[in-house]
């Protein structure tokens, strides 16, 4: 679990003096293209019970905002981009790739392959960036704690109905696992409470020496392309065949998590977080792919009312 984890380590954990939930956003708005489609799988999904559910998302910009007090939030990786912690030319190598792969990653236009090619290439490169800059434990707990990174208004909420049930949350992410580990431990503090048997972390691990610092990361390397090959029936077997499922996503891509899994009703929910249509982020291909769109960089109160 991820208290284990964390008692386990000698890691110097910052004081987060910010509230790491952000507050409501009432400009939500939420769009279900197919109602009677999704009354049909919610009945289902209700007289199956709670215990039949699985519930999967990705992380940035999923279970995070996008963008919180008029500003851009912060994602795993824009975490660890302070250069007065961890130095200027992590941040100056980080900015060239996310120039580069940035617009590849959100185009929906391009082909798999040569997303998944492009993807592959950034991951590694920045894997590559963390190691050389030497990061260690505590100064990614530090680096959370001064970052712009808020959890969505009702994430608490729903990591604690999961709990009551004894069931999880798979984060299944691309993301930094130390980032996202610290930012859950960041917000179970602040909330007195503990969520540990809630949360799943299905990541690319980092490997660290004796003094915490990340030297490597384990192999494969999870991807936007390539989620569901982390989450499977031999790697998880309490999701037994014909369960159902939720899984939420702010790519059309994340809907890939589930994939492979022989699972019973899914719902989709996909988080629009664009005000333009540009680079083929298209507000018709989210309405086509997921059950529920929720836009503006909305809440995650749908999640728990409507389902749970």
């Amino acid at each position: 679990g991820i208290m284990q984890i964390l008692q386990t380590e000698k890691v110097n954990h910052y004081p987060m003096l910010r509230n790491i939930e952000a507050t409501y956003n009432k400009d939500e708005d939420i769009i279900i293209k197919n109602p009677v489609e999704l009354r049909r799988k919610l009945e289902k999904m209700k007289e199956d019970g709670i215990e039949n559910l699985k519930v999967f998302a990705d992380f940035d910009f999923t279970l995070t905002r996008r963008r919180f007090g008029g500003e851009n939030a912060d994602n795993s990786f824009k975490t660890i981009e302070n250069p007065k912690l961890i130095g200027k030319e992590f941040e100056q190598g980080c900015d060239v790739s996310r120039a580069k792969f940035g617009p590849i990653e959100a185009d929906i236009r391009i082909s798999k392959e040569e997303k998944q090619k492009s993807m592959l290439e950034w991951w590694e490169t920045t894997q590559q960036l963390i190691v050389k800059t030497q990061i260690s434990r505590s100064k990614i707990s530090h680096a959370v704690s001064e970052s712009h990174l808020y959890f969505r208004s009702g994430i608490s909420k729903l990591l604690s109905i999961l709990k009551e049930f004894n069931q999880k949350l798979y984060v299944v992410s691309a993301g930094i696992r130390e980032v996202v580990k610290e930012s859950f431990y960041m917000l179970q503090k602040q909330k007195r409470t503990g969520y540990r048997k809630a949360i799943e972390l299905c990541m690319t691990p980092e490997i660290y020496d004796e003094n915490n610092v990340i030297v490597g990361f384990k192999k494969p390397t999870i991807i936007t392309t390539n989620k569901h090959l982390f989450v499977s029936h031999e790697k998880y077997p309490e999701i037994t065949q014909g369960k159902n499922g939720i899984v939420m996503g702010d790519l059309i891509e994340d809907l890939q998590i589930v994939k492979d899994l022989r699972l019973g009703q899914v719902i989709s929910i996909g988080f629009y977080n664009y005000t333009d249509e540009t680079q083929g982020k298209s507000i018709k291909a989210y309405l086509d792919a997921f059950d529920i769109v929720i836009t503006n960089d909305g809440n995650m109160e749908p999640v728990s009312y409507t389902h749970l």
